[in-house]
């Protein structure tokens, strides 16, 4: 295999400092993604003005979907590692709008007392990985392969999630540097045998709203997927900010122009 090489996102603030949804993330190899640090906007409440206010669908610029994940405080409850008071967490469950894919659910969080200089990469497995994608994201060809060390604010939390398709159960591996020094890798494997955690089905759902409401479903994600998704989701207890969600996706569902 190859030597790896860094890898690059091209990144457009919006408010918060966030990543605009539809900002390419450029890899020096096609198995290597550079994964963002930040993604703050207003996406969620433009949506639902766009349907509660406006009584119409989103437009697809409305709809950014790693600021519509980040609005809720979720976490990735599988594999962990620690590094210098930073957190990277990972969670694999099966794609529920793919029968071949998986969705790895991937959480970084920031030290408490200060910002640290900080990058991720999920690697794909060599041999076993078809596809992949960060869902949110455009994936296209290298235009620069330097700039900054990005930073990770203090007491701030990122949620990514990641469709792969694989031949079997490797899905690859997530690796990460603190303050310039390689931390503990988390590996990537699917267990078929775990519950995903109610976290991350939740996530799984507004990844497919999202692609939902953009039309980037590939056919596979309608409104009796969408509508399944939300009542499996239902079946817990829910918080209130949920389950506002799960109202807003069935008043979507609803609407005349669908």
């Amino acid at each position: 295999m190859a030597a790896t090489k860094p890898v690059t996102a091209n990144r457009h603030p919006v408010e918060g400092g966030g990543i605009e949804q539809g900002d390419v993330v450029r890899p020096d190899r096609s198995d290597i993604l550079h994964l963002p640090l930040k993604a703050a906007g207003k996406s969620l409440a433009q949506i639902t003005d766009a349907i509660r206010g406006e009584r119409r669908l989103p437009t697809k610029n409305e709809v950014r979907i790693p600021e519509i994940l980040n609005a809720f405080p979720l976490k990735a409850n599988g594999s962990i590692a620690l590094w210098d008071g930073c957190k990277l967490g990972a969670e694999i469950l099966p794609s529920p709008w793919k029968p071949s894919g998986s969705l790895v659910i991937v959480e970084i969080q920031g030290a408490k007392d200060r910002s640290r200089d900080l990058s991720v990469e999920y690697r794909a497995e060599e041999g076993a990985v078809i596809a992949h994608r960060l869902i949110g994201y455009q994936t296209g060809d290298s235009v620069g392969k330097t700039g900054p060390v990005p930073k990770i604010e203090a007491n701030s939390v990122m949620l990514l999630v990641i469709e792969v398709e694989s031949r079997d159960l490797r899905l690859g591996s997530l690796h990460w540097k603190v303050g310039g020094k390689e931390a503990p890798s988390i590996p990537l494997v699917r267990d078929p045998e775990r519950e995903p955690s109610a976290d991350a089905r939740f996530a799984a759902l507004v990844s497919a709203f999202g692609l939902w409401l953009r039309g980037e479903g590939g056919g596979m994600i309608d409104d009796t997927l969408m509508l399944g998704l939300a009542r499996e989701v239902a079946a817990g207890s829910l918080v209130a900010d949920r389950y506002d969600f799960l109202n807003l996706i069935d008043e979507a569902v609803k609407l005349p122009e669908r």
